[in-house]
């Protein structure tokens, strides 16, 4: 007879809430989101509410920000940021 087998615990991953500045490398952006409105024109059974989101990137050492109107989540937030940053040769 053997021993009772152990069973695994696999720990879920969550998205990050503060991420790396591309201006100071310091990680102290964040990113906070207000809902404007909520697009009432599809409301049909089986369809996800899209919610209009006043988004701003803030970096709390450099002081760098930009304001978004838009749906993506904050994830998606901070790399539309990090492209425009990039591409605007701000750093």
């Amino acid at each position: 007879m053997g021993r009772k087998r152990k069973k695994i615990i696999r720990v879920t991953r969550k998205l990050p809430k503060v991420y790396n500045c591309p201006n100071c490398g310091k990680v102290s952006m964040r990113i906070n989101r207000t809902p404007i409105k909520e697009d009432q024109s599809t409301l049909q059974p089986g369809v996800a509410r899209r919610t209009l989101y006043d988004a701003e990137v803030l970096c709390g050492d450099c002081n760098i920000t930009k304001n978004y109107e838009t749906r993506k989540e904050p994830i998606d937030i901070y790399n539309d940021f990090v492209d425009w940053f990039m591409k605007s040769g701000t750093g």
